[in-house]
């Protein structure tokens, strides 16, 4: 009995060894490829197979051997060797696959909890990447310049981006170029702004009103649509009519349901200055966030700006993959004058993909733990159904016998299966909707118990569990009365 115990703790802890290598080498492999795209800023210094973490593999495997073997171990102390030697293959095994189907059912409600998580952080994701942002990111470039005003006053850097401006227009794959002052998600600046009649604006949680100097093409670079009225063209001079651009949401909250076009406002804070002209309505562009609330912003033309600014330029690709002509830009700005600061000039996603990364995270660690588990859990109530069936050999080999059908015999296998699975199902759902609470506060735009999630997940585990019986239940139904008696 001693070396059986022993046998026991020692299969045990090999295959805790055993994992523990998969693991490491999974780490090993894939590890440096999750990090390069969900957290590619962020450096991992001591690697994904330090001391730190061996040490606490080691730990791992030792908790999961004594854990694992604790069950047979207990069991083999107490068996009746004269009982089960006259019992022969019809032994009651009840307790034991009690035990086995309390092991599954928790394990099932572990990898729904965890596909619900998944379902509910990709939705998240997809709802956040389909946000209305006022700009079409994906084709965008961005491109800037960290001039010194020491090294290159302001006239000299407003002619470095008319010569810039005037080369990136012909760079091939280029569809649209602007040069503006301010950038979204990037840089921003607050401004004057004063409608008459109006004692004062409403006030906001973001602040503003906030001002931009844009040439006539920004607007249509972004992919930003005119909702009321025109946007700047080449006529809007420096010596014109001042004119200026609002955004939706100050059309709405300044002017309260009037006609904001054609209406002369102040937007410097110098009196004498003459006002300026509304000549269109476009639609709300976000400033930096994501989730932002409702912000006022205002749009001169670049050529009608005043006092000292820094400049950027903003590149519409003619495809979805901006990489390729970002480079190309980086390389005209470098040309035109090679003394001054390395240009900054990368693909307009970027700025946006940090605000994305805890979507993404969850989404794709969700998915993956929970795929994980799941096939867990699949595979753990196959070879469930699979020793319960070798077990019930002679009890299905009498019934067989004294008259049941095929059908009979599959119905009790995949009754057993989908009873634990259910169970499992059930109890998973009702976990996940008790840690809703904390879960809120990290998805965006949608419910914590959004049914469909809840519904997809219920769905996936019950087909699973079908497709996970229909071989064991196929063997049960099977079964020939005489070999079975033969053999018991």
């Amino acid at each position: 009995r001693g070396r059986l115990l022993t046998q026991t703790i020692a299969d045990s802890f090999v295959l805790a060894m055993l994992g523990a290598a998969a693991a490491l080498l999974t780490a090993h492999f894939a590890g440096a490829a999750l990090q390069a795209w969900l957290l590619p800023d962020m450096a991992v210094e001591s690697g994904f197979l330090s001391r730190r973490i061996v040490a606490l593999v080691v730990v791992a495997v030792v908790l999961t051997g004594i854990l694992t073997s604790l069950g047979p171990v207990l069991q083999t102390s107490r068996v009746d060797l004269s009982m089960t030697l006259k019992s022969g293959g019809r032994s009651n095994t009840g307790g034991r696959s009690r035990a086995r189907t309390t092991l599954l059912v928790f394990q099932a409600a572990l990898s729904v909890m965890l596909l619900v998580g998944a379902g509910l952080f990709v939705r998240s994701l997809r709802n956040a990447e389909s946000v209305r942002l006022g700009m079409d990111m994906p084709r965008l470039v961005l491109g800037d310049m960290n001039f010194s005003t020491k090294t290159m006053p302001f006239p000299q850097q407003d002619e470095f981006w008319r010569t810039a401006y005037r080369r990136i227009q012909t760079v091939p794959g280029v569809e649209r170029a602007s040069l503006t002052i301010t950038t979204p998600f990037n840089f921003s600046m607050s401004g004057e702004f004063r409608v008459p009649g109006l004692d004062s604006l409403p006030t906001l949680e973001s602040g503003g009103p906030y001002r931009n100097g844009v040439s006539p093409e920004y607007f249509a670079t972004l992919g930003a649509r005119v909702l009321r009225g025109r946007v700047f063209t080449d006529a809007d001079a420096a010596a014109s009519q001042p004119v200026i651009a609002i955004n939706e949401t100050t059309a709405k909250l300044a002017f309260q349901g009037r006609d904001p076009l054609g209406t002369c406002v102040k937007v410097h804070r110098v009196d004498s200055l003459p006002c300026a002209t509304i000549v269109g309505v476009v639609e709300d562009i976000r400033r930096f966030g994501l989730v932002e609330g409702p912000t006022m912003q205002y749009y001169l033309p670049i050529a009608q700006w005043r006092g000292p600014h820094s400049t950027a330029v903003i590149v519409r690709t003619r495809g979805d993959d901006p990489t390729s002509v970002a480079a190309a830009v980086r390389r005209e700005l470098q040309a035109i004058r090679p003394d001054v600061p390395f240009p900054q000039v990368r693909p307009y996603a970027e700025l946006l993909d940090p605000q994305l990364r805890a979507w993404k995270l969850g989404a794709v660690m969700f998915t993956m733990f929970g795929v994980l588990a799941f096939t867990v859990a699949i595979v753990g109530l196959y070879g469930l159904l699979a020793y319960s069936v070798a077990q019930r050999r002679f009890e299905f080999g009498i019934r067989v016998a004294l008259g049941a059908q095929a059908r009979h015999i599959a119905r009790i296998v995949l009754t057993q299966g989908l009873m634990a699975m259910a169970s499992g199902l059930a109890l998973g759902l009702i976990l996940a909707a008790i840690a809703s609470r904390w879960t809120a506060p990290l998805l965006f735009q949608v419910s914590p118990r959004d049914g469909a999630v809840y519904i997809g997940v219920g769905v996936l585990v019950i087909v699973a569990a079908l497709v996970a019986a229909v071989i064991p239940s196929r063997r049960a139904a099977g079964t020939d009365p005489l070999e079975a008696l033969r053999a018991d």
